[in-house]
C-alpha cells in the first residue's frame, strides 16, 4: 500500500528543493514558465480572435479571387492558363475553363450572369501583352479576345456600360493612354482611342458607369502644376474634369476608389490616414466637397496597395503590404520571418482593414491576406493567404456578418 502526500507535505518538499536549485537555475526556471505563459496568452487570443472562412478553396497551384457572379452563387478564381468556377454555398468545383497564354488578374460576370469578361497578361504573344477575353460561363468556351497596348501598365480596370452589353477596357502603355469598348455578344471593337489623359504610375480608379476616371500624379513632368494631385478625367469627351492637391506638404498617392454610386472617392496615401473626398460628378457639372473625412487605415510601416468599397458601399477595404526599412529593426526580423509563435509571425506581411466611412473607425482587419473580391450582395468577401503557404495556394470564402 502507497502512503499518500498530504498537499502540505508535498509543498515543504517542493519548497525545499527550490531552495537547493540556487539563484540562476531559479532564475531559468522563472524565464522558461514566463515564455510559456505568454506563448499560451497568444495562442488563446489567436485562437478566439480569428475571423475563420467558411470555405477554403484550392487547385493545388496559384489561384487568386475574380468575381462573384451576379446572385453570388459561383466565384471565379484565376490561376496559371486557366479560370476556375466554384459553388459559393459548399465550396464544390464547378467548371474549369482554359486560357492558354494568360495569367488572368481581373474580372467580372455580366449582368445576367452568362459571359465572364477577363483581363490579363499574355505571356506567350510578341506584339501584345494585356488583353480582354470572353469567355461563355454554360459551355466554358472563349468567345472572343482583344488586345490592349504593348508594354507599360497593362489594363485599368474593366467595367461593363449599357446594362452590361458593352465592356470597356482603359489601358495604359508607357506613353499614352487608350480606351476600347468591346461589344459583349459578338466581341467586336467598338470603339478604339487614344487618349490625352496623362499616365500614371499607380493605378487609377473608374465610376462605375465607365464615363470618369481618377488617376493620382505625384510627379508630372509634362505639365508640373499637376504634381501631387488628384486628376479627374472624363472617358468619353477625353477632356480634364478638375484637379486637386491632397494635402498641402507633397504627399504621393498610391491607391484610388470610387464609391458605386460614384459620389465618393477614397484615397490611399503612402503615409497617412485614408481620405474620402466627397464629390458630384455628370456631364457637365462637378463638385467637391471642401475638406476630406480621415480614416484610420494602415500603419506607418505598411504600403497600400489596393482600396475599395464593399459591393453596396457601406465599407471600405484597404490593402496594405508591410515593408522593408533600411534601418535594422525588430520589423525586419519578422519579415524574414524569423521571429515566430506556432509558426505565426508577430507582424503580418499583408493586412486587410475594414473601415466604416460614416464613423471612420474599423470593423475588421485580416492579417496575412490581400486581394479582396466582394460578392453583388455585399454578404461574402474571397480573399487571398499572404504569403501562401508550405501546403498549397488558396482562397478564403468568408462570411461578412461576422467581421471584426
Amino acid at each position: 500500500m502507497t502512503k499518500s502526500i498530504k498537499p502540505s507535505a508535498a509543498l515543504q518538499v517542493l519548497t525545499r528543493r527550490w531552495g537547493t536549485l540556487g539563484k540562476w537555475r531559479r532564475r531559468l526556471v522563472f524565464g522558461v514558465l514566463a515564455i510559456a505563459a505568454i506563448s499560451a496568452g497568444v495562442a488563446i487570443y489567436v485562437k478566439f480572435t480569428a475571423w475563420p472562412p467558411r470555405l477554403v478553396l484550392s487547385v493545388g497551384g496559384p489561384i487568386a479571387p475574380l468575381a462573384f457572379s451576379p446572385d453570388s452563387t459561383m466565384l471565379a478564381t484565376s490561376g496559371r492558363e486557366k479560370v476556375t468556377l466554384w459553388d459559393t454555398r459548399d465550396g464544390h468545383l464547378v467548371k474549369t475553363i482554359s486560357t492558354p497564354g494568360v495569367d488572368v488578374s481581373e474580372g467580372l460576370f455580366t449582368p445576367d450572369g452568362r459571359t465572364l469578361a477577363v483581363s490579363g497578361f499574355h505571356f506567350k504573344e510578341r506584339e501584345h501583352k494585356n488583353r480582354l477575353d470572353l469567355i461563355d460561363v454554360d459551355s466554358g468556351r472563349m468567345r472572343a479576345s482583344v488586345a490592349a497596348p504593348d508594354g507599360g501598365y497593362g489594363i485599368d480596370g474593366v467595367v461593363l456600360r449599357d446594362n452590361g452589353r458593352v465592356a470597356r477596357m482603359p489601358a495604359r502603355g508607357t506613353e499614352l493612354r487608350q480606351v476600347i469598348d468591346v461589344d459583349i455578344v459578338t466581341g467586336r471593337v467598338l470603339d478604339d482611342r487614344l487618349l490625352a489623359y496623362p499616365v500614371s504610375k499607380f493605378r487609377g480608379a473608374i465610376t462605375a458607369d465607365g464615363r470618369f476616371a481618377a488617376s493620382a500624379h505625384d510627379h508630372l513632368p509634362a505639365d508640373p502644376s499637376k504634381t501631387h494631385t488628384i486628376l479627374i478625367w472624363d472617358l468619353d469627351l477625353d477632356r480634364e474634369v478638375t484637379h486637386w492637391g491632397v494635402s498641402s506638404r507633397p504627399k504621393t498617392m498610391v491607391a484610388l476608389a470610387f464609391r458605386p454610386d460614384g459620389k465618393t472617392l477614397a484615397v490611399a496615401p503612402f503615409y497617412g490616414p485614408v481620405e474620402l473626398w466627397s464629390i458630384t460628378l455628370n456631364a457637365d457639372h462637378f463638385q467637391r466637397g471642401p475638406q476630406p473625412r480621415l480614416l484610420s487605415a494602415h500603419k506607418p510601416n505598411y504600403f497600400p496597395t489596393h482600396i475599395e468599397f464593399f459591393s453596396d458601399g457601406k465599407r471600405v477595404v484597404c490593402d496594405s503590404r508591410w515593408m522593408v526599412q533600411t534601418s535594422f529593426s525588430l520589423e525586419s526580423l519578422d519579415y524574414l520571418n524569423t521571429r515566430r509563435i506556432w509558426n505565426r509571425p508577430f507582424l503580418p506581411a499583408n493586412e486587410l482593414v475594414i473601415l466604416d466611412p460614416a464613423t471612420g473607425r474599423r470593423v475588421g482587419v485580416l492579417n496575412h491576406e490581400s486581394r479582396p473580391v466582394f460578392s453583388p450582395d455585399g454578404r461574402m468577401v474571397a480573399t487571398n493567404p499572404v504569403p501562401p503557404s508550405s501546403r498549397g495556394f488558396f482562397v478564403f470564402l468568408r462570411d461578412l456578418s461576422g467581421e471584426r
